[in-house]
């Protein structure tokens, strides 16, 4: 009433009722009063002492009543002018409001910079505990699971009282989603028991049940994993909970959908209530078209998938970046064939001019042709292993020649990340040029959806593994060290630990090729795939690094669990002679002369191996690499201190 009726009132007085009517509003949650009597406040007194308090109402009863797109306009043109040597309350308010805005909008990249500034700055800040938490869950959002769980870790230890830490339920549900993207599934049942135990008003308890049930299908328990997700659907929608009780009903398609369930046709219902209540606007509606697909294929119903599958696909290409996409493409290419009526040439006349899909849709018209290369890699596949020359030849021009077109006639900016990730996989792997893939690459990279960001970060990283710049290849260990750390893919983290060792030997960097390749060794990880050339790397380290001794008992260790790949064998002997040749160690009652051991052992590999070498099937990278080996033994077997071995009797 002072505000409204003596607005004339001396400047000394109306400065402070107007402040006290801020305050007020802020106090009561009306934020557009709050905002609207603080602008009038900041313009007509600059300078005032309340001028930072009345900044920080403005900004806190915003964010508290979820106006965080304000927020945003508001906070990001303050924080810029604030001090930032000298703490004060209106810079704390700014960075926890920016940090928190862009956490709960989705912009978790950008949140990244204020949610690590705010704990370091302020550390007693009175939205500590908030921010704190903020800063742990970002990193979980963005899949950096070993910060996430190393900040969340901290978080539930410094502040454990559920009585002044709102946020613990939500802290342990995030944990447990780090757990679980380790493979550590006890140590994240262990969070979600909490949740569910001690927490029975927490606001996440449906999100907790889904997960739960995740990780107990994982494990194999789809009983009890159908229990959680029957909860999950029942809280959800006693909470109208729209989005995840559409998650839980997709989650029951997904278990008892698989095509060799018994109970396969158990998953209808669950099915048809999807569409029947939450179909129209669900954002699982791609997903459930997907997984419905076996169970009605089951139940004599694959045409109704298809044709509802067909329509999902026309709507998400109507919608840049939609998620699933991809998915629904490639099932519905996968269901479709398996009618024997429908050809890959019928397949190939609907993708190029699939019904409810523009030509103006290059997003969608770029993921149909992904889709159809798919089928002639299948066919390719197929005619190799039936040694059908002529199949493969005309599958694979096929396949260059779709690619050819994706380069040409799709800008980047049009392109899904799945369909920049693959563009980019052919231009690194099939191609003489795959620096033409970096554009790819960045392009997925440098989205808000970081939908396929690891396979993405691998590409990128093995195309800077391949260049002689010390500065690619120190770009490329980073990335590669980033995707073995927080990818949840178990192979993908495989390849990037063994690439990552390989670049590094590349920088002759071999302290850290030594503690790369040992890791990669370590019999916990169970890794194999390239475990003879790690096993190489690490005696090459060894020797680089002047422990000979450990180098010699790696190389002979290599050599003799290896010995028929050529590629690892041959450099490991030749290597292995070389340094007992220079350790030189005399002949004694008990043993050979360091000498005469290096050529036996040369001669004895070459025994071993002779009928690789003369067959068809070597490569000349490896035939020079055997010859080296050859050349080696023929050299030390012409030295007087040597005996040579007997030559073998001509049949």
């Amino acid at each position: 009433m002072l505000e409204r009726f003596h607005s004339n009132s001396p400047k000394d007085k109306r400065e402070e009722y107007l402040y006290h009517l801020i305050r007020t509003s802020s106090t009561i949650g009306r934020v557009f009063e709050t905002e609207r009597h603080g602008q009038k406040f900041l313009k007509l007194f600059p300078g005032s002492k309340y001028e930072e308090s009345v900044r920080s109402l403005m900004l806190s009863s915003l964010f508290f009543e979820g106006e965080y797109e304000t927020c945003l306009e508001v906070a990001g043109a303050m924080e810029p002018e604030l001090e930032k040597e000298a703490p004060s309350k209106q810079h704390d308010i700014a960075l926890h409001v920016l940090g928190g805005s862009y956490f709960y909008t989705g912009q978790f990249d950008k949140a990244v910079e204020y949610l690590k500034e705010h704990p370091k700055l302020y550390p007693e800040s009175q939205f500590k505990i908030a921010a704190r938490y903020f800063e742990g869950s970002n990193y979980a959002a963005l899949q950096m699971w070993k910060t996430a769980a190393s900040l969340l870790d901290k978080f539930l230890d410094d502040f454990p009282n559920p009585k002044e830490n709102a946020y613990l339920p939500f802290a342990l549900y995030d944990r447990a989603n780090c757990h679980f993207a380790e493979e550590e599934y006890e140590d994240a049942l262990n969070c979600l028991n909490r949740v569910e135990t001690e927490f029975p008003e927490a606001g996440n308890r449906e999100r907790v049940f889904n997960l739960k049930g995740n990780i107990l299908q994982v494990e194999n328990k789809a009983d009890e994993a159908e229990k959680y997700y029957l909860k999950a659907l029942n809280l959800a929608e006693r909470k109208e909970n729209k989005t995840i009780a559409g998650d839980s009903l997709f989650y029951l398609v997904g278990l008892l959908g698989e095509e060799k369930n018994p109970r396969i046709k158990e998953a209808l219902p669950y099915y048809d209530k999807f569409w029947a209540e939450y179909g129209s606007d669900s954002p699982y509606k791609a997903q459930m078209a997907v997984a419905g697909l076996p169970a009605l294929d089951a139940s004599n119903r694959s045409q109704e998938g298809l044709d509802r599958l067909q329509g999902v696909i026309a709507q998400l290409a109507k919608r840049p970046g939609a998620f699933g996409l991809e998915e629904a493409i490639n099932s519905y290419t996968k269901f479709f064939l398996k009618n024997k009526e429908n050809t890959e040439e019928k397949l190939k006349q609907l993708y190029y001019d699939f019904p409810g899909i523009n030509r103006e849709d290059k997003a969608a018209q770029a993921i149909l042709r992904i889709a159809l290369i798919g089928v002639f890699e299948d066919i390719s596949e197929t005619a190799a292993k039936e040694d059908d020359e002529r199949a493969v030849s005309k599958a694979n021009a096929s396949i260059k020649v779709l690619f050819e077109d994706l380069k040409k006639d799709f800008e980047l900016n049009t392109l899904s990340n799945f369909i920049l990730v693959s563009v980019g996989d052919y231009l690194r792997e099939k191609t003489n040029s795959p620096r033409q893939a970096i554009p790819y690459y960045e392009e997925a990279l440098g989205r808000s959806d970081q939908s396929y960001r690891f396979p993405a970060m691998f590409g990128l990283a093995d195309v800077y593994g391949r260049s002689d710049s010390a500065g690619d290849l120190e770009k490329s260990a980073k990335q590669l060290l980033r995707v073995y750390d927080d990818s949840k893919d178990k192979s993908q983290k495989e390849q990037a630990l063994f690439r990552a060792t390989e670049v590094y030997a590349k920088l002759k960097n071999w302290d850290k090729t030594k503690e790369l390749s040992r890791s990669y060794l370590d019999p916990e990880k169970n890794y194999n795939q390239f475990a003879p050339q790690a096993s190489l790397l690490l005696g090459q380290a060894f020797d680089a690094l002047g422990d000979k001794k450990s180098a010699l008992a790696v190389f002979a260790r290599t050599n003799g669990a290896y010995t028929g790949l050529i590629s690892v064998s041959a450099p490991s002997m030749k290597r292995y002679m070389e340094l007992l040749w220079e350790r030189n160690k005399t002949a004694t009652s008990e043993s050979l002369s360091d000498k005469q051991q290096a050529y036996n052992f040369g001669h004895q590999f070459l025994e071993q191996t002779r009928h690789i070498r003369s067959s068809d099937r070597m490569d000349e990278t490896d035939r020079v690499l055997w010859d080296a080996v050859e050349d080696l033994v023929l050299k030390y077997e012409a030295n007087p201190s040597v005996t040579p071995a007997p030559k073998k009797q001509e049949q």
